[in-house]
């Protein structure tokens, strides 16, 4: 059955012991004249008893100072709640009290995790990251990690204990890589705030292997996808099939181009260069970035040019004028009238850099296509070049064996 233990030396302080053997620490008080129990985590496997009785020992402050009046006098109550009439059964405290009594005076830990997180995000999170990026960030904090470990001590956390939180994410290779990946980027800015002494537990942590899908459209998947484009374009609004012009010329864009989602749908006029036939991104997921534009985009573009222009300046918004967020919808339906199911927008830039290679375009000019900083990024796409070296190897080999009259034996 379940019992509790308490601290003689720091009332509140509480080990649950469940009847599966697990033991909890909480911690009691008084809150507006309502009793509270605040679980702070497993002992051994979250919290070490020390850990535990600071963590109380800082919330019984706090809830104090809660409980304190401007003036300096108490609210009526007591802070801790007085024993209940009827207490669960107990045992022996000793062997809790033992350890806690002999601990010594409390010495300055650094701040929890998740108090570093709240900087992390206001003082990082929100200012230097792109507004997507922030999201995904904040998620893997609120659904992740602080769940895990919001509740340790910066400077208590171990690599044991990331490389436990990453292993807990296992059946999600990515999340859990990412996970990780945002966890070493707060602890690297807890080190330059001075908070955390280094080195960094998460930064050394071995990644799952990820197993990366690229899908690249044949020219019959390329034919469907116009198709659908084509109807979608001729149907009149409000009818089954239709698809608004901004959306067409977004899919086309991207296609044509190997342009990134946002960079599309956020794209403005003033961004836009006719003399040098190219666009002008400040503010791209690389920096600021010059995209190329063929004729067929720059033809895409003319077009919409001839219809009136919104105030904000997008050159493909809504219906209703602002930002086009409802791609991603519509590129589901675009792609299941397509019977492309497994086809990702983020796709159609993979495939524009796989046709550009197949069309002999040389791999680092395909990288300054794509706005990679990096050339490591691009040899993703090696492995289609090196097809279409063979390709033309064979094709100008079959034309000297022509023009020789050699055999195909030969």
């Amino acid at each position: 059955r379940r019992y509790e233990l308490t601290c003689s030396s720091t009332r509140g302080f509480i080990l649950r012991v469940l009847p599966t053997g697990k033991k909890v620490f909480f911690v009691r008080y008084v809150e507006n004249g309502v009793d509270r129990r605040e679980r702070l985590g497993l002992c051994g496997a979250e919290l070490s008893v020390e850990e535990a009785r600071e963590l109380a020992l800082r919330i019984l402050a706090e809830n104090k100072e809660r409980n304190d009046t401007s003036d300096g006098t108490r609210t009526t109550g007591p802070t801790l709640a007085e024993p209940p009439e009827e207490p669960p059964p107990r045992r022996s405290s000793a062997a809790i009290e033992r350890p806690l009594r002999h601990r010594g005076a409390l010495r300055k830990r650094g701040p929890l995790l998740r108090e570093v997180a709240a900087r992390y995000l206001q003082d990082h999170v929100d200012i230097y990251l792109k507004p997507g990026t922030a999201q995904r960030y904040r998620a893997l904090l609120r659904e992740r990690i602080l769940p895990a470990l919001g509740r340790r001590r910066i400077d208590g956390l171990k690599r044991v204990d990331v490389e436990r939180l990453h292993r807990s994410l296992a059946e999600m290779p990515t999340t859990a890589n990412h996970a990780v990946r945002v966890l070493s980027s707060l602890l690297t800015k807890a080190i330059d705030w001075g908070l955390l002494e280094g080195p960094n537990p998460a930064a050394r942590v071995r990644k799952f292997r990820e197993r990366k899908v690229e899908r690249f459209l044949t020219p019959e998947e390329r034919q469907r996808l116009e198709d659908v484009l084509a109807r979608g374009e001729a149907t009149p609004r409000g009818e089954r099939g239709y698809i608004s012009p901004s959306a067409i010329a977004a899919i086309r864009l991207l296609s044509l181009t190997g342009m990134r989602r946002n960079e599309v749908i956020d794209l403005r006029w003033k961004m836009v260069d006719w003399r040098n036939q190219c666009l002008h991104l400040p503010d791209s997921k690389t920096g600021q970035k010059t995209v190329p534009l063929s004729g067929p985009s720059l033809e895409i573009l003319r077009r919409l040019a001839q219809a009136p222009h919104h105030e904000n300046g997008l050159v493909m918004p809504s219906l209703g004028g602002g930002r086009l967020t409802s791609i991603n919808q519509t590129w589901l339906r675009i792609r299941t009238a397509a019977r492309l199911h497994d086809v990702r927008i983020h796709d159609l830039r993979h495939s524009a850099a796989s046709d550009a290679i197949m069309a002999g375009v040389p791999l680092h000019l395909v990288g300054a296509m794509l706005g990679h900083k990096s050339a490591q990024t691009t040899e993703r796409y090696v492995h289609i070049s090196n097809k279409a070296l063979r390709d033309a190897v064979n094709r100008a080999g079959q034309a000297i064996a022509r023009a020789a009259g050699w055999s195909h034996e030969e």
